[in-house]
């Protein structure tokens, strides 16, 4: 059984990820080789910048799929995307717009912007779940002032990279506390990828995406 990763920017020319179908086929093989072979699609959702609704992640998911099939590369892609927090979120996703995680409506992935955390973001996770969908909160270890409850309450998607301090120490040390301190349950671990990075992606690197289940 191979790995999943649930953070990819793999989708080609749709934000600031893969540039075309050839890097995009080429990460999916290198990918595939050291041993992950289900990858969601997570293109930037954020209003104002990538407005990557659910209609064209699917038109871009399916072509990308066809192209990957048509290269004989095994890999199995899911629709998702990566949504940054903005007080538009909730009715967006009420209306249909914004793309969840394998576009099953359980769970959504996340993101804050890096420096600073806004005052609404606890209230809009809260609204969030009321609608019975789950927030998993994307590499919590950038982040530099997160609260602790946050933490506490909230599925968390931890970038491998962090672990090998791709980030720098202050990532890495938190990545490791996060990962102490929560449960298996409660932890998701993914590439966040944006380019080709053959030489990151060793069986020992990607050893952590095996604890991966949606």
């Amino acid at each position: 059984m191979g790995f999943l990763d649930i953070h990819n920017h793999i989708l080609p020319a749709i934000d600031d990820g893969s540039r075309n179908a050839d890097e995009s086929a080429a990460m999916a093989q290198a990918l595939y080789e050291a041993g992950v072979d289900e990858i969601v699609v997570t293109p930037h959702f954020e209003v104002g910048l990538y407005f990557n609704t659910r209609d064209k992640i699917l038109r871009e998911w399916e072509k990308l799929q066809k192209e990957l099939i048509s290269r004989d590369i095994k890999t199995v892609l899911y629709p998702g995307s990566e949504v940054m927090l903005t007080p538009e979120v909730p009715e967006l996703l009420k209306e249909g717009k914004i793309m969840t995680m394998k576009d099953e409506g359980k769970y959504i992935l996340v993101e804050f912007p890096l420096s600073q955390m806004p005052l609404y973001i606890e209230d809009i996770l809260y609204e969030i779940k009321l609608m019975g969908i789950q927030p998993i909160i994307a590499h919590p270890e950038r982040y530099r002032k997160l609260p602790e409850e946050i933490i506490e309450d909230n599925l968390l998607q931890l970038n491998i990279g962090s672990f090998y301090g791709s980030y720098g120490s202050r990532a890495k040390e938190k990545a490791e506390r996060i990962a102490e301190i929560k449960s298996e349950k409660e932890l998701f671990f993914a590439t966040d990828a944006h380019r080709l990075q053959r030489e990151q992606w060793t069986e020992e690197y990607i050893e952590k995406l095996k604890a991966n289940k949606l």
